[in-house]
Formats: structure tokens, C-alpha cells, sequence
């Protein structure tokens, strides 16, 4: 959510990504479909800050508290954050959140959750754990699961190299760029080449000596609204190939790109019973309803 315009995390060779003479920063939109409608007056004039502040916190909050609370026609109290990158300024950034969430009377669990990482849960991404005795194995299996998380929309472009083992899900390394989103007035040329150039770096796992290398590679997920522009298509099939299996594509329809990370931190609830009245009950209690 706060990061420089173009970086690379974690690496430990040269990256010079060719940067854009163009780097405008783009505020957070987010998209709400038509129930915005009724909450447009909530949205701020302007652009928030591009540090961590809690009244910029507190403007998208309030607006996606009364949009969800409109839908769901239920109050709203418990609440989770995700970010497309691993955060520079955490102490900053975790008191700015939690005093937006505590002035809006929401109960904050998880103060920051990589979205690369609550996607796989969405995506199930997952090894065949040692313990899992009762698993049946194949020859192609293996305890880990090496892959790649895209995350387009129209604010940025980022891409993450994680890798899951035993549920425990550790980023490897981040590219996140925010002069390339689908919205960004780079030419399509342009952002092309800095794109393609900027995943062939975050596929190559930072480790000069490692068994987890490009070929490795087992699944490509991808998170935004913007997962189906032609440049990130094409940047994908330069990478990947044809041929390679990508999660969320238009084809699959078994999940939504756009929704992907909040469906995991939902997930990710249902896993974790937090306290007597945390997300687990409440989310059982709207099973038990639709049953």
C-alpha cells in the first residue's frame, strides 16, 4: 500500500528494472461496483497521502464499512487489512490502522496480510506436508509449492516469488511498480518491456545457490481487476508460455482475481477462532443461516 514507485525486495544480485519517465502516484481506488452509490459522499475529494495517516485510513474504511454493511443489510465489526507488499514503515502504519479501525468501532485482527499470501489460500496452494500421512502422494509432488503471485489493477503492478510449505507461506521476493498500472498513461510499448523485464528478474529466486530455481516453478496466481489486459497477457505468455497453467485466468472460473486476497483473509478467519465472538463464529453462524 506504501511503497516506493519501483522496487525490487530481497535481492541479492543487480536488478535495474528500466524505469518510466512517468511515474505519477495514483491514489487506492477501489472498486465497489454499484453499491458505492450509496456511499459516494464518504470518498474524499482528493488523492490520500502516500504516507501512512490514519484520516486517509479512515475515509476508505468508512466507505467500505457502509458499502459492505449495505449489502450484507448486517452490521460490520471485525476487520482485516491486506497490502501488496511487504510494509516499509510497520510501527507507523500499524498505529495509523489501528486508530482508523477504533474510530470506526471495528475490531482490527491481522494488521497487515501480503496479499500474494492470502490469495494461495483462496487459490489452495499447498505442498503435500510431511505429516499428511493419509495423503496419497505422486511422483510430481513434492512438500513445498514454488510460485508466482501477479497482482494488476489500476494502481500498480506487482509481482511476488513465494513459496509455501507446511501451511507457512514465506516471500522470497517483490517487485512492485506504481507507473504501470492498467490505468497508467505509459505507452502499452513501454510498459511491456519494463514489465516483462521487471517479472523475469522476480521469477529468479534471490540465492545465487538454491534448489528453488525458475524451472521450479509450480503455480502462477493472479490477484486485481486487471488481470486480463492484453499487455499483462502477453507479458505472461513471454514469461510463462502458452502452455503453462496460470490461476485466474478468464477460462477458470473458479475464482474471481478481483476478490481473490479478501477471500483468503476470509479463509484465513475460519482457520484462526480469535476470541468468543471472533470471525469463526460469526462466519458459522452465517453458514448455519444459509443452510
Amino acid at each position: 500500500m506504501f511503497a516506493s514507485d519501483d522496487r525490487l525486495s530481497q535481492d541479492k544480485v543487480d536488478f535495474a528494472a528500466p524505469l518510466s519517465g512517468k511515474a505519477p502516484w495514483i491514489g487506492l481506488p477501489l472498486q465497489l461496483q454499484t453499491v458505492l452509490d450509496h456511499v459516494s459522499s464518504l470518498w474524499p475529494g482528493k488523492s490520500p497521502s502516500s504516507t501512512p495517516d490514519a484520516q486517509s485510513l479512515l475515509w476508505m474504511l468508512r466507505a467500505l464499512k457502509a458499502a459492505t454493511e449495505v449489502y450484507l443489510e448486517k452490521p460490520v465489526h471485525y476487520v482485516e487489512v491486506t497490502n501488496p507488499v511487504p510494509l516499509i514503515w510497520v510501527d507507523t502504519y500499524v498505529e495509523a490502522i489501528n486508530s482508523a479501525t477504533s474510530s470506526l468501532g471495528l475490531s482490527l485482527g491481522r494488521p497487515y496480510f501480503l496479499a500474494a499470501a492470502a490469495a494461495a489460500k483462496t487459490y489452495n496452494i499447498k505442498g503435500i506436508c510431511d505429516d499428511r500421512s493419509n495423503a496419497d502422494v505422486g511422483a510430481n509432488d513434492t512438500s513445498y509449492r514454488l510460485f508466482v503471485a501477479v497482482n494488476h489493477n489500476r494502481a500498480a503492478f506487482t509481482a511476488s516469488l513465494m513459496i509455501e510449505e507446511c501451511n507457512a507461506i514465506e516471500e522470497l521476493r517483490t517487485y512492485h511498480n506504481r507507473s504501470l498500472g492498467s490505468d497508467s498513461d505509459v505507452s502499452e510499448a513501454e510498459r511491456h518491456a519494463t514489465m516483462k523485464h521487471a517479472l523475469a528478474k522476480t521469477v529468479k529466486p534471490p540465492y545465487h545457490e538454491s534448489m528453488f530455481n525458475p524451472e521450479r516453478i509450480q503455480d502462477v496466481i493472479l490477484i486485481g481487476e486487471a488481470t486480463e489486459d492484453a499487455v499483462m497477457r502477453s507479458v505472461l505468455e513471454d514469461i510463462f508460455g502458452n502452455e503453462f497453467k496460470i490461476e485466474g485466468r478468464q477460462h477458470d472460473r473458479g475464482v474471481d482475481p478481483l476478490f481473490a486476497a479478501s477471500r483468503g483473509v476470509a479463509l484465513d478467519c475460519l482457520d484462526w477462532d480469535i476470541d468468543s465472538h471472533g470471525p469463526h463464529e460469526r462466519a458459522t453462524e452465517i453458514q448455519k443461516e444459509s443452510a
